[in-house]
C-alpha cells in the first residue's frame, strides 16, 4: 500500500503521499475541543473511551433484550405446561 489512508493536508491540498502524523492528529483534535468549547482538553483516550462505552451500552441493552424474550418465552412454555396438566395429559 502506497498511498497512506490518513494523508497530510500541504499549502491547502492533501497530499498524495504523505501520511498524518499523530502529532497533526493531536493538535487538530486538542484544537476540535477548544473550539467547541469543552473545559478540558480534547484526547483521542476520551473518543476511544466513548466508542467502546457505546458499543458496550449498546451489548448490554441486546443482551438484556435476549434475556427478556428467553423469559417469556420460558414463562409461556411452563404455563402452557401447567395447562396440560390440569387436563390430565
Amino acid at each position: 500500500m502506497e498511498t497512506p489512508i490518513f494523508r497530510r493536508q500541504m499549502n491547502g491540498e492533501i497530499s498524495a503521499t504523505k501520511a498524518w502524523t499523530y502529532a497533526d492528529f493531536n493538535y487538530y483534535l486538542k484544537r476540535m475541543g477548544f473550539l467547541a468549547g469543552y473545559s478540558q482538553t480534547l484526547t483521542s483516550f476520551a473518543l476511544r473511551r466513548g466508542a467502546a462505552n457505546a458499543v458496550d451500552s449498546e451489548y448490554t441493552h441486546c443482551r438484556a433484550s435476549r434475556i427478556s424474550v428467553a423469559n417469556s418465552l420460558l414463562t409461556k412454555g411452563l404455563q402452557m405446561c401447567s395447562r396440560i396438566r390440569s387436563w390430565g395429559m
